[in-house]
């Protein structure tokens, strides 16, 4: 079933029906974000979240995500891609999968095929270690099971743990620049963790967790400044597939470029701007944004709402045919 939520862009429809010629038992939305930007969702027979995608005109790509497994991505995903690449837009992959021989620079995180080619390119999408739904190791069910954690919000006071963990780390990764911690403005959970929060029947789930710590113009930092520990939060979990050790946080940080003394208005104002400069925000974006101080829902993307307000009018409808869907 295809969903257009909305009106959308004639690539994120021929991708969307690539979608269901593949996987013809899917549920797929439609849905513009912003003008320029849309964004694909698909749920499974089940009713469970198993794809979603980002189209934007401002980027001039196609950028996938890829939570879908092997034995139905392959030529799915193959086919996006010639049809991406025809309309003069770039293919970005975050996690694909096919095994090659790691080089002296390690793994890609992200492979671009057309214009602007990025990562290692090959003919056949490479693997990333991060899902071990798309390796070719085997796994156990419990691997599988325990690799992500669709409800770790319910464990107590997770955000303040979450908060207390990023400025341990905060402290050490500034190091010489430690006079800088006055000028932090905020930290923002965001990413999968933020989404499956906000949006628990629509989110996939926690791997790791992203923190994004924002600091005041007064003090110029870039966008990349990436640091990465164990969180040490026992109660999220010890997947195997994680060593039994816990999960991942990852913190970056830029500096804002405007401050009204209102952090949220700030945050969604800096999002505004960078989202259609950087690669990075425009796939931020697509996700909500939580203020870990106050533990408020800051900034929701607008196609999540929409997509939201349908699959839920939806259910409506199936648990009581007497109810009719508000579209």
């Amino acid at each position: 079933m295809l969903n257009s939520v909305t009106k959308v862009q004639g690539l994120t429809t021929a991708l969307g029906n690539c979608f269901l010629r593949h996987i013809p038992n899917a549920e797929v939305y439609l849905a513009e974000d912003i003008p320029g930007e849309d964004h694909i969702f698909a749920l499974d027979a089940a009713s469970k979240p198993m794809f979603d995608m980002l189209v934007s005109a401002a980027r001039k790509f196609a950028f996938v995500w890829y939570y879908l497994s092997p034995t139905k991505g392959f030529d799915l995903v193959a086919d996006m891609k010639e049809i991406t690449l025809l309309t003069g837009n770039d293919f970005v992959i975050k996690y694909p999968n096919i095994t090659v021989p790691k080089n002296k620079m390690g793994w890609p995180t992200i492979v671009r095929y057309g214009k602007h080619p990025a990562g290692q390119l090959l003919d056949k999408f490479i693997a990333k270690k991060g899902n071990p739904a798309l390796e070719t190791k085997a796994y156990t069910e419990e691997d599988l099971a325990t690799y992500r954690n669709y409800e770790w919000y319910v464990v107590p006071d997770a955000m303040g743990k979450i908060l207390e963990v990023s400025k341990r780390m905060v402290l050490k990764r500034l190091g010489k620049n430690i006079d800088k911690l006055p000028n932090i403005r905020g930290y923002c959970l965001y990413a999968g963790c933020a989404y499956s929060k906000a949006y628990p029947q629509l989110g996939f789930g926690m791997r790791d967790i992203d923190v994004e710590v924002l600091f005041s113009p007064k003090w110029y930092t870039n966008t990349r400044a990436a640091y990465t520990w164990a969180c040490g939060i026992d109660e999220f979990g010890k997947p195997n597939y994680f060593g039994g050790k816990t999960r991942w946080l990852d913190l970056m940080w830029n500096s804002m470029h405007t401050e009204t003394g209102d952090f949220a208005q700030d945050v969604c104002t800096y999002m505004s701007e960078m989202r259609l400069k950087s690669d990075r925000w425009a796939t931020m974006s697509q996700r909500p944004f939580y203020d870990l101080e106050t533990e408020e829902l800051i900034y929701v993307p607008e196609w999540i709402k929409r997509v939201s307000a349908i699959v839920s009018s939806l259910r409506i409808v199936a648990d009581d045919p007497a109810e009719k869907p508000w579209f």
